[in-house]
């Protein structure tokens, strides 16, 4: 048994095809439906999932929900281990496991995120269309229930600005309120003596750096 398998099935309480049903059980079900052995296998999964249980073997088309519920409730050893076995890493919530990750500062979990090669790093997320860099850079967390999370100028988010903008997420995205990254980030109180990293790293011109067009002043009769 795999590791991340392992992990599931003794940690997490997932179970596998062979402690819900044997061959002869699927042989059986196959010739009373009428149907292949491979669609009997399915529907009898299929049955499993109905009745709430967390098949291994249906992470592929399952774990994106299971993923976003392991994320949502600290769950990170079952997170990594859905993520080794194929689950979407964007989840399947309003909030993605990446949005999550990033509000409360869970920089393994986030680091294992960015690594994936599906990630939506600018996946838009809750009523107002927020990012995860504009819910690290403190767009009004407490309004989407991340009211208990770090602080926007502490080092946990000041890490996950770095390896979102890493990630190459992009600055310039706007949430409905019109507000960008670097706005959330520019009211966030700065210690006496010290910097402001985020601040400068959203401000210094980068791969996305768009800077805004002017439009010449309107003219006025006089």
């Amino acid at each position: 048994m795999a590791d991340a398998t392992r992990v599931l099935v003794e940690r997490f309480g997932y179970v596998l095809d062979e402690e819900l049903f044997d061959d002869e059980q699927v042989r059986a079900n196959a010739e009373a439906s009428r149907v292949s052995e491979e669609q009997a296998r399915g529907r009898l999964i299929a049955a499993a999932l109905e009745c709430g249980r967390k098949v291994v073997s249906a992470v592929g088309s399952h774990g994106g929900a299971w993923l976003s519920e392991a994320v949502e409730f600290s769950r990170d050893e079952e997170a990594f281990a859905l993520l080794s076995l194929g689950a979407d890493p964007n989840g399947d919530e309003e909030w993605a496991p990446l949005h999550v990750a990033a509000a409360r500062g869970q920089l393994a979990l986030l680091r294992r995120l960015l690594a994936g090669p599906n990630i939506r790093v600018d996946a838009l997320g809750g009523p107002a269309n927020r990012t995860p860099l504009l819910l690290a850079c403190g767009a009004r967390r407490h309004e989407n229930g991340f009211d208990d999370e770090p602080a926007a100028d502490g080092p946990e988010m000041q890490e996950v600005v770095r390896l979102l903008l890493g990630a190459r997420a992009d600055p310039n995205l706007a949430d409905v309120d019109e507000c960008s990254a670097l706005m959330y980030a520019a009211p966030q109180p700065v210690p006496r003596g010290a910097d402001a990293p985020v601040i400068l790293r959203l401000a210094t011109p980068g791969p996305h750096h768009r800077p805004r067009e002017l439009s010449p002043a309107p003219f006025t009769k006089r």
